[in-house]
């Protein structure tokens, strides 16, 4: 079963707050696999990524400057 998170969206200029799903394959977020500690989501207000640390049930914003240097590595 997928887990949705309290969440806000930390770009600069929206201001979403809300209950959101992350995003990718829902089969890698079920409780039978090894738990993912990243994870992204995709606002539903700007339509732009984030990601979020999953600390305990809650999911920790990353720093937006972490994310773009973890993609343009990858």
């Amino acid at each position: 079963m997928l887990t949705d998170y309290a969440a806000h969206c930390p770009h600069d200029g929206c201001s979403w707050r809300g209950y959101i799903f992350p995003q990718g394959n829902r089969e890698s977020s079920s409780p039978a696999l090894p738990t993912r500690r990243e994870i992204t989501f995709l606002c539903p207000e700007c339509h732009r990524e984030w990601q979020a640390r999953i600390v305990g049930d809650d999911a920790i914003n990353l720093p937006l400057e972490e994310h773009a240097t973890a993609a343009a590595e990858a």
